[in-house]
């Protein structure tokens, strides 16, 4: 039996590992549901890194309670110091904690990363490429990971990491821009970016945090996939159009009720995923619109009606028994 790929996902700043597994459990859930590319269940590994946080490491804290001196719960960093001044306190030590955490646990096919952690996820991408400089206290043989997500990441600025982005980084990274981010700046997300080859960038209307809605999740899922297979993903887009059949009932019947009614679709494009609980609405008649579920998961067939489905009068039966929708974001 095959052995269980692993992912390993890599906290932010005043977080733990524990703390972000809670927040990932939609990405995790997303990732085992709908990646193909992996002939196992996927596990996750979610260490915690080595530098404990106290009050006063954190920028904008009550004065009162950095008084007090007392460790700040469950909150860990990667490095302390500023992120974007080239100050990477402990980074040493963290080389040293990767190196060990790779070769007891790995080995990895890739990565999922935010903020402080997605900028470590790209650089230890960049350090199991062949021909890469280790750092010092790395001395991990892992083979190369086969991709990165990074969420809210960034370049470091400093010169003497400047030879893990130069040349550029040949592992596929997958980058999330937050328009709203104000812990950090875009054009430092953006410099990430333009250091890795092929990379792609993913802009949403939010702020720093791992995005978790359908479409983000989505293209998460068909990232990985089509990064692990070499394939184009067959998860189809949900701005993509699609054409449904509305199953008419025979002249001088009336029309199917919403319980036993049926639709038969036909994917235009690459769906090979349902359309389950996913909004249509006619083009052709606007102001309706229905709840397809239980869908199957192939290119064609028969899906019953929701219970809140309008009913079709019989002229828009005789109209047409082809209607066009469109899938809605």
């Amino acid at each position: 039996m095959a052995e269980a790929p692993k992912i390993l996902m890599l906290h932010g700043k005043t977080q733990s590992g524990e703390f972000f597994r809670a927040k990932t459990r939609a990405l995790e859930k997303q990732i085992i549901d709908t990646c193909g590319c992996f002939p196992t269940r996927p596990q996750f590994y979610y260490p915690t890194a080595p530098h404990r946080l106290y009050l006063g490491d954190i920028p904008d804290v009550n004065p009162a309670l950095v008084q007090l001196d007392e460790e700040s719960g469950e909150m860990y960093s990667w490095w302390k110091g500023d992120d974007h001044t080239g100050d990477y306190k402990g980074a040493e030590e963290t080389w040293s904690f990767l190196s060990e955490y790779l070769d007891k646990n790995g080995p990895f096919t890739g990565v999922v990363a935010f903020s402080q952690g997605a900028s470590l996820g790209v650089m230890l991408a960049s350090i199991l490429e062949p021909s890469r400089r280790q750092p010092e206290g790395f001395t991990s043989t892992h083979p190369p990971f086969k991709f990165v997500v990074a969420y809210c990441g960034f370049r470091v600025q400093s010169d003497e990491y400047n030879s893990l982005y130069e040349p550029k980084i040949q592992t596929p990274v997958f980058s999330f821009l937050g328009t709203y981010d104000t812990v950090v700046e875009e054009k430092h997300t953006r410099q990430l970016v333009q250091a890795c080859e092929g990379s792609k960038l993913m802009q949403h209307p939010g702020g720093h945090y791992v995005v978790v809605k359908k479409p983000y999740l989505t293209a998460v899922s068909n990232f990985i996939n089509e990064t692990i297979t070499g394939r184009p993903s067959s998860a189809g887009s949900q701005t993509d159009d699609i054409e449904i059949t509305i199953d008419s009932p025979a002249s001088g019947t009336s029309t199917p009720d919403s319980s036993r009614g049926r639709i038969q679709y036909r994917f235009r494009r690459r769906y090979a995923h349902s359309v389950t609980r996913e909004r249509i609405s006619s083009k052709t008649h606007s102001p309706r619109s229905i709840s397809a579920y239980n869908t199957p998961r192939s290119a064609a067939g028969y899906v019953p009606l929701g219970p809140n489905m309008p009913a079709f009068s019989q002229a828009d039966a005789d109209r047409s028994n082809s209607l066009r929708f469109a899938v809605l974001p």
